[in-house]
């Protein structure tokens, strides 16, 4: 605060460095252009190779300082056009908030995890659809257009500097979403809402008059309502954040604690898993849990039917349905092991565990109910 003093521009100066901006970025592209023409594949090898680096599908590896200094989309290409691939089946509405990590399943031609397309915008318009899009990219639009019409409020000096400082942060959220999956890390979505949201909140142009008011007016006992809502709604969404979160790790510590071989120590860690399924009836985290206790105590009925409670609230649980085909198959119930195995194959087409099943009911299948077992007629 007191060294942004030293770094002011003379007003004279303005008109100057604002003009020198563009011509900055045009002697960059003209010298990028003029790089890329010396080089040993020229203007278009080079522009082909870099292509060519975006859209491949590799490993990647994150702690390769390299990476920063490649062409490469690190996958986003093949995500993106997974991302696509889900708007275009249903354009409106999408396939749900959160279901890109179903979709990347049933649209993935390799075998990369991933859980977001690292597109915020692809992200909204695969999972939200249109709608969702607007709402969710209007309301971002409509904060920056609220953020750029204070900082032109303000007049020259410290206070509008400052403020732009608070545009920017949101403008570089903005871009960065455009490629990355911001959106779903609060550590780096909460601070810009809150620059943006400062930033629209604010007048310009100077203070504001102080304004003197009797505490038991009116508008004073409204504002007291409004302020002890916001705050109770805060409260309710903090704690649904926290909720979720704390059964997930209840869940853990009771796998965990099912390592235990002691009857009392496997009781103790299905009671666990049973409060961390009743704390967050929305997961089946709690449930999984239970089925894999259950059948660590030889109770395979109990785990099967935990399995089926946890799939009724996840139908789209890919390890569920493989630990039920497993449990379905040992009792015996080839009939139920072989639907939760297709259930399996539909969610997964590429895995690998599809491609298994796959080679498995081949070999199971009766030679006599293959069309290629019949000979060839002849003319």
């Amino acid at each position: 605060m007191r060294a942004d003093v030293r770094i002011r521009a003379a007003e004279g100066r303005l008109p100057r460095l604002r003009a020198l901006v563009p011509i900055s970025a045009a002697v960059l592209v003209v010298c990028l252009v003029i790089g890329l023409s010396l080089s040993s594949r020229g203007l278009t090898g080079e522009v082909s190779q870099l292509w060519h680096d975006f859209t491949t599908t590799h490993i990647a590896s994150n702690v390769n300082p390299s990476r920063f200094f490649s062409a490469a989309s690190e996958n986003r290409w093949v995500w993106w056009k997974e991302a696509a691939g889900a708007f275009s089946a249903r354009p409106w509405l999408g396939w749900g908030a959160g279901s890109f990590p179903v979709v990347h399943l049933l649209y993935r031609q390799d075998m990369l995890p991933v859980q977001q397309p690292h597109s915020v915008p692809l992200q909204f318009l695969s999972e939200t659809g249109i709608i969702g899009a607007l709402l969710g990219m209007g309301a971002l639009a409509l904060l920056l257009v609220a953020g750029v019409r204070s900082v032109r409020r303000w007049l020259p000096g410290r206070d509008r500097l400052l403020a732009a400082a608070l545009l920017a942060a949101g403008v570089a959220y903005v871009v960065h979403c455009c490629y990355d999956w911001d959106w779903n890390i609060p550590a780096l979505s909460l601070p810009a809402f809150v620059f943006l949201g400062v930033l629209a909140a604010q007048r310009g142009g100077g203070s504001a008059p102080a304004r003197t008011r009797t505490p038991r007016s009116p508008q004073s006992f409204s504002r007291v309502v409004a302020l002890g809502s916001a705050t109770l709604w805060l409260c309710a969404f903090t704690l649904s954040v926290l909720v979720p979160q704390i059964a997930a790790d209840k869940a853990s510590a009771a796998l965990v604690d099912a390592s235990s071989s002691s009857p009392a120590g496997l009781a103790q860690a299905q009671a666990d898993a049973s409060a961390a399924s009743q704390l967050d009836p929305l997961s089946d985290q709690g449930l999984l849990a239970e089925s894999s206790i259950a059948s660590q105590r030889h109770q395979p009925g109990r785990a099967v039917m935990y399995l089926h409670e946890a799939l009724a609230r996840d139908p789209s649980d890919l390890f569920a349905w493989r630990v039920l085909v497993v449990l379905d198959a040992n009792s015996g119930n080839v009939t139920a092991a072989g639907q939760a195995e297709q259930r399996a194959l539909a969610l997964d087409p590429a895995g690998k565990v599809a491609q298994a099943t796959l080679l498995a009911q081949l070999h199971r299948a009766p030679p006599g109910l293959s069309p290629t077992h019949l000979p060839t007629p002849v003319r």
